[in-house]
């Protein structure tokens, strides 16, 4: 199940400070002194023996108690110092009730941030502005484009209750984020709050391709929305199972396992266990053949191999030797004769 857990989102937005319990008793007046002494540190200067944490989470702290003098001292920081981490922990650290304030920060100062460093700070900035509905989000959308902030991160981002996501998925601004590959967290939103309108949308736009990279970010329970993407892939035509498996993890036999579990069609479920042939052109031969092995029928197994178009091949990595090894102790298993386990072993790896 590690690669399940895997598959799901990430969420890193609000992480929490690791040294916050052990300054508690500290005041804003020795972190600053702190602060203040660091800058003159030849470790946290070189970035070694983990110097560079320890400072960021002092900022953390600083910043969450007040983020007025916490922001002012940051800039004090050499530029090559707080562009990178640094930067990053202010943005993970600003108070989300102080959203607004940390945006017209960030966009003040737009030396003092890389394109995605400010990015925690315009997620807080989302989710108050989705508490006044999908018109304020939109208006944001253009605020953080003229700021040039980055939103290409895959994060769970909070929105309230019925929220308007058809309003918001359709306005120019997220559709030309999702042309530029960006924004599909509001989707994984939006699938988590009403998972079939969510599903009509991306039927109607043709997104299909990034449908399992958006369920995946709206999915609290990774099993349940991957039994739920094979349900939808059992009622797609041929074509459109062929792209939703362009946006599916390659290699990921647990991944995929739980997929199948969606569908009850026995015969469309060892089509998409066949389909997974195409992994051993990439190297993938464990994941391939595990994935195959779920064929009930060893003797299909072996048609399986044989009858994949090795034209649908998108690219080609070499195995190892030791999966060389692997695919035809398996394929003898499954009752390949030699000849059959030297052809497909030429078909599959044909530069060995």
């Amino acid at each position: 199940m590690e690669e399940t857990r895997l598959w799901g989102k990430n969420a890193t937005a609000k992480q929490p400070n690791l040294y916050h319990e052990e300054l508690a008793t500290w005041t804003d007046a020795d972190i600053r002194a702190a602060l203040d002494e660091s800058l003159h540190n030849r470790d946290f200067l070189l970035d070694t023996r983990g110097a560079r944490r320890l400072v960021a989470g002092l900022l953390a702290e600083w910043v969450n108690r007040d983020w007025s003098a916490a922001s002012q001292w940051f800039l004090t920081m050499p530029e090559s110092i707080r562009s990178g981490d640094m930067a990053l922990f202010l943005s993970f650290a600003w108070p989300p009730e102080h959203a607004a304030e940390g945006l017209a920060f960030v966009k003040a100062n737009p030396e003092a941030f890389e394109r995605s460093s400010a990015w925690s700070i315009a997620v807080k900035n989302i989710e108050a502005r989705a508490q006044e509905g999908a018109a304020s989000v939109v208006a944001l959308l253009g605020e953080l484009r003229e700021a040039r902030l980055g939103l290409s991160f895959e994060e769970t981002v909070k929105f309230p209750k019925d929220f308007d996501f058809a309003t918001l998925m359709r306005s120019p601004e997220v559709v030309e984020m999702l042309g530029k590959g960006q924004g599909e967290f509001f989707a994984g939103a939006w699938y988590a709050q009403d998972r079939e309108a969510f599903y009509g949308w991306v039927m109607e736009t043709g997104a299909l391709r990034s449908l399992p990279e958006m369920v995946a970010l709206g999915s609290d329970n990774p099993e349940k929305g991957l039994h739920w993407l094979g349900a939808k892939y059992q009622t797609l035509d041929a074509a459109d199972r062929e792209t939703l498996m362009l946006g599916s993890p390659v290699g990921h036999a647990d991944i995929m396992g739980k997929m199948i579990e969606g569908i009850t069609d026995p015969r469309v479920a060892e089509d998409l266990r066949a389909s997974c042939a195409e992994w051993l052109f990439i190297g993938e031969t464990a994941g391939a053949l595990e994935v195959l092995g779920g064929i009930r029928d060893p003797a299909a197994r072996l048609s399986a191999l044989e009858e994949f178009d090795a034209e649908k091949a998108k690219r080609f990595s070499q195995m190892a030797p030791g999966d060389v090894s692997l695919f035809r102790t398996r394929l003898e298993q499954w009752g390949a004769t030699p000849e059959q386990v030297d052809t497909l072993v030429k078909k599959f790896q044909p530069y060995l």
